[in-house]
């Protein structure tokens, strides 16, 4: 197994870790399923949005955001992954979408002809969002110090924020999460 794992979301099923003798580092963002929308559903700013106008959802298929959608009666579509959602968004079959967050940019660098825009200050619901961390071997017990120590002021300093955003992901601290 790999001593450093870069980029991991973290959600509280983490079974794997002790077998592997592998320990989280401190969270340096959030990430979410964001909300993008085109043509119609321009105007949704919300979830709720959908319920009211009535406007399917583009969401991946047997997916955190799919069973979000079926549990609080959006209406939605679901796609096999979010490239497959986002092939939905280019050829109009959906005009709204939750894809996940760093999936926007790269969206946007593969079809700069796409039309579809992430909606402006949205913050994905709580349920929707999760710490992204790197895993590490746990004995590296100095190492995993020494990162900790930078994500901390990375943070502080919003260098961490700037680097996002720089790349076109949106940017969510760190947040609580209930099995932390």
């Amino acid at each position: 197994i790999c001593d450093i794992f870069l980029g991991l979301t973290y959600t509280g099923d983490d079974h794997h870790m002790p077998k592997h003798k592998m320990a989280f580092t401190n969270p340096f963002m959030s990430t979410g399923y964001v909300l993008v929308t085109q043509g119609a559903a321009k105007d949704m700013k919300t979830l709720d949005d959908a319920k009211t106008l009535d406007i399917k959802v583009g969401v991946p298929a047997y997916s955190p955001m799919s069973e979000y959608a079926d549990e609080h009666d959006i209406p939605h579509a679901t796609f096999f992954q979010n490239y497959q959602v986002i092939d939905a968004l280019l050829a109009g079959k959906v005009n709204a979408a939750m894809i996940w967050s760093g999936s926007v940019a790269q969206a946007k660098l593969e079809h700069p002809e796409a039309e579809f825009e992430m909606v402006k200050d949205y913050l994905p619901p709580p349920e929707m969002r999760f710490n992204n961390n790197w895993g590490i071997k746990e004995k590296e017990v100095e190492l995993i110090k020494f990162i900790n120590e930078e994500f901390d002021a990375m943070l502080k300093s919003g260098e961490t924020k700037r680097l996002s955003e720089r790349y076109g992901v949106p940017f969510y601290a760190p947040i609580e999460q209930p099995d932390e």
